[in-house]
């Protein structure tokens, strides 16, 4: 059976495979020139494309050039107003009474009775130096002048012996009794015991103040406040020994009243011919910026003071610190007013502070102003379609932000020119 299916595979005709359909040449010509003319299409609208961006970004960086080579400017207007002209200083707050309280004398500190900030009162005990040397001391200054008070009653006892030996040797040579030799040997001694009654009484002085010196010294062991006032610091502890060979140490620092203060500022040479006596001024601090507290200058001191090449002089300012807000030490700025002037033409000291930008390459520069002769003269910029031009002027008295105008060309409301316009490009 198997043979037999073998053979009638074997004898089975094999099967053709149909022949694939031939395009026609004519339609593929037309595909051909279709898709050639797409292409070239493309890269033409491409081109164009590139092209016009390109010219964009040209225009855009074009217009951006032209912006930067004409500036624009910031103006203010010249102002017609009162000027108040003011001097500013910089100095230190200092109570108006301070006092340094020292040591006189030598030895170990056995108590310190006060701190920082106690209010004490006039002769309250601050603290006290060992007393048993002083009062040994005192000891021996009162045998001293015990001894000399001795001495002195000796020398008076041979006085009087001496005086009763020269009467009676005076009379007994009146009557020739005794040589003249004898009598001018007893005035001799009753001088001599006169000298004694004289060194014995100096002496006894010289040991009257020696005890003297010695009770004071033993006083002075003991340190207390000259004034009624409040400890601003104490630079001692119990235990330390004081030195006063050379000078006196410092113990403590007494403020007599701090309701009441000084501001000591230090007032430029240039400025210093305008601050007077009486003026009215105001100041801050760090501790307080946006408050300004009054003052009124007392004094302006003509001492010198040169600080790294600078010469200023001291003025004083009272200070009413009834609010205990401001401490001895403080850094404060001071602005006194020196002069007020009615009604005059003002110009932004920002103004005299502008300087025109450089040019661009073949700009023309701005013109220079004319010269006032023999004036404090100064120059401001005003401008018309960007185009600048310098204007002379004199000036006057300023205030720190504005600066009177004394002559020139310029009126009021006209602009002139403070800075460059800032333009983000």
């Amino acid at each position: 059976m198997h043979k037999r299916m073998a053979m009638d595979t074997s004898t089975m005709a094999p099967t053709a495979t149909p022949p694939a359909p031939t395009p026609d040449a004519a339609v593929v010509a037309a595909l051909g020139k279709a898709g050639s003319r797409r292409g070239r299409w493309l890269k033409w609208f491409a081109a164009l494309l590139v092209l016009a961006l390109a010219g964009t970004a040209a225009t855009v960086a074009w217009q951006r050039a032209k912006k930067r080579a004409i500036p624009g400017y910031v103006t203010a207007v010249v102002e017609r107003r009162d000027l108040k002209v003011t001097v500013t200083a910089t100095g230190t707050m200092e109570p108006a009474n301070m006092v340094d309280v020292g040591a006189e004398i030598s030895g170990r500190l056995v108590s310190v009775l006060v701190d920082f900030n106690d209010a004490v009162k006039k002769g309250q005990l601050l603290a006290e130096i060992d007393p048993e040397p002083w009062r040994i001391r005192v000891a021996e200054a009162k045998a001293q002048a015990a001894a000399a008070e001795a001495s002195i009653a000796q020398a008076q006892a041979a006085l009087e012996e001496a005086t009763a030996a020269l009467s009676r040797t005076d009379e007994l040579a009146k009557k020739g009794y005794v040589p003249p030799q004898q009598l001018e040997t007893a005035k001799a001694v009753r001088a001599r015991a006169a000298a004694s009654v004289a060194l014995a009484k100096a002496q006894a002085e010289g040991a009257a103040a020696g005890l003297a010196a010695a009770q004071s010294s033993l006083r002075k062991t003991a340190i207390r406040a000259p004034m009624d006032g409040l400890v601003l610091s104490r630079k001692v502890e119990k235990g330390q020994t004081m030195a006063a060979a050379f000078a006196a140490p410092v113990l403590f620092t007494l403020a007599q009243d701090l309701t009441h203060m000084t501001l000591h500022v230090n007032v430029d040479e240039s400025d210093v011919g305008r601050v007077k006596a009486g003026q009215p001024a105001y100041f801050t601090v760090d501790a307080y910026p946006s408050r300004h507290f009054p003052a009124v200058i007392t004094e302006v001191r003509n001492a010198p003071k040169t600080i790294q090449n600078v010469v200023t002089y001291d003025a004083v300012l009272t200070v009413d610190n009834s609010e205990h807000l401001l401490r001895p030490g403080m850094t404060a700025t001071a602005v006194i007013s020196t002069e007020v002037r009615p009604a005059v033409l003002l110009v932004p000291n920002a103004a005299l502070r502008f300087a025109p930008p450089a040019p661009p390459n073949g700009a023309a520069k701005p013109n220079k102003a004319a010269p006032l002769p023999g004036k404090r003269e100064e120059t401001v910029w005003t401008h018309e379609a960007g185009v600048l031009k310098a204007v002379t002027v004199e000036t006057g008295p300023t205030d720190g932000e504005f600066t009177e105008l004394m002559a020139g060309p310029l009126e009021e409301d006209d602009p002139v020119v403070v800075d460059v316009e800032r333009k983000v490009p």
